[in-house]
């Protein structure tokens, strides 16, 4: 029977410990998108510590909830009687206990709310991170292409130059091709590890941890929406606007509560006296007692909560106009870029189209370059007023570029999709001038080098 025992101990510590090491063990396979933010979003402190602050939230409503202790008191003295004993009992009149709850409960309204907003920042960290990773992979990858080709070309120049066809600087050349491709491929290996850190960091992984990750860069990207379909999603779902109806509501449970706390509390009191020689030997005693609210009523309490409310919605209203401008500032530039893509298609069907569908396509041209000249006119008059008033162009760039970072409707965009003022994201970090580039050809071969191949 011991040693049952002390089997079922150990199992006991051991279980914990296992699932705690299986749980810190990082993924074998490579990394989606989808399978980072799950793994993340299970691992990361800052999320866990703002579900832990839920917690001390439902312990808040519990003491919110619970009932005033009655107080016992006794006394013993050489006067008559010589020995007392009391009851107090609060009553809460006015509802004051059911306040106090109510306010306890859209307090913790706010913990979901924190969470929330961790999980926004934990979200586009990991986008940034994770698509960082994916482009920084096949940069690598290109380069070590690019160090392939100049070795061939190297090793050909090496070649031709022992038959004598070629002077030996055409080798020199080549070598330094080597060179410098082979530099590259060292920066864009660095830069490969310091943005798998940043990923590691983000999935509370060590930072050598050599995790893996599988995509494209062309992922999870959506088409444009209209400017009201943008703005309704916006309203909807910008956590920054749930945080303040939020905290409006906690003040307007607080401002509740203090109106309650109005009501006197009245205190009842029961009791015995004992020893009274020549008149008694046992009798009763009962009183009630209360604050007369004469001075002191919450006046300045409730006005301080009436004016953090109205502050709330102030800022709710300011936030609110901040995302439509910012809707404004992203939709609107993207008018002449469509103007711009249905020109150009315009014109590629005109040269394919013969006859009549050519006529056709010319008048439509004509109409649509109209529409385009007064559209181009309306908005540099637009822009002239704008330039014209004090901080009008600062303003104006200020806005465009900050769209970007104030809205977060939860689209997992690659972040090189996204724009951004910050000079340390993985987008704006400079890339080698010799590191190839997606859609770009690879060409290191020597001019030189081909014309005498040629």
């Amino acid at each position: 029977m011991t040693l049952v025992r002390r089997f079922a101990c150990l199992l006991v510590f051991a279980l914990p410990v296992a699932l705690d090491a299986q749980q810190s063990q990082p993924p074998a396979a490579p990394l989606t998108f989808d399978a980072a933010l799950d793994f993340a979003t299970g691992r990361n402190l800052r999320v866990e510590a703002a579900r832990r602050q839920r917690a001390i939230r439902e312990a808040s409503v519990r003491t919110a909830g619970q009932i005033p202790n009655p107080d016992l008191s006794g006394d013993a003295s050489r006067d008559v009687p010589h020995q007392s004993i009391n009851l107090d009992v609060p009553l809460e009149l006015g509802g004051k206990r059911s306040r106090r709850v109510d306010l306890a409960r859209e307090e913790l309204s706010l913990a979901e709310t924190d969470v929330q907003v961790e999980l926004r920042t934990l979200r586009r960290q990991l986008r940034e991170a994770f698509y960082s990773l994916v482009a920084a992979n096949e940069r690598v990858r290109l380069t070590e292409n690019a160090l392939e080709i100049a070795t061939r070309v190297r090793d050909i120049a090496q070649a031709r130059f022992d038959a004598g066809a070629v002077p030996r600087l055409e080798v020199l050349q080549a070598q330094l091709g080597v060179d410098r491709a082979s530099i590259d491929l060292d920066l864009v290996r660095s830069l490969q590890t310091s943005v798998r850190a940043t990923l590691n960091g983000v999935l509370n992984l060590s930072p050598d941890q050599p995790t893996e990750v599988t995509g494209n860069l062309t992922d999870r990207t959506a088409s444009t929406p209209s400017y009201e379909a943008a703005r309704r999603i916006a309203l909807a779902s910008n956590i920054d606007l749930v945080s303040l109806d939020r905290q409006a509501a906690v003040e307007g449970r607080r401002t509740e509560l203090l109106r309650a706390e109005r009501v006197p509390t009245p205190i009842f009191s029961v009791g015995a006296l004992f020893n009274a020689p020549g008149e008694f030997g046992v009798g009763p005693r009962f009183g009630v007692s209360m604050g007369v609210p004469l001075f002191n009523r919450n006046q300045g309490e409730i006005a301080g909560s009436m004016a953090a409310a109205a502050q709330l919605r102030a800022q709710r209203a300011a936030e609110e106009r901040t995302i439509e401008n910012a809707l404004f500032g992203i939709i609107l530039p993207l008018v002449p870029l469509a103007v711009l893509a249905a020109a150009v298609s315009a014109v590629l069907r005109y040269r394919r189209a013969t006859g009549v569908a050519r006529l056709q396509l010319k008048w439509l041209m004509t109409a649509g370059s109209i529409v385009a000249v007064l559209f181009a006119l309306s908005m540099a008059m637009a822009v002239t007023n704008l330039f014209r008033t004090p901080d009008g162009a600062d303003n104006a760039v200020a806005t465009f570029f900050q769209s970007a970072s104030i809205l977060s409707f939860g689209n997992d965009a690659p972040p090189c999709h996204e724009r951004s003022l910050s000079r340390s994201s993985p987008c704006s970090r400079p890339v080698p001038a010799s590191a190839p580039r997606p859609g770009r050809s690879i060409r290191t071969i020597p001019a030189s080098s081909s014309r005498s191949a040629t």
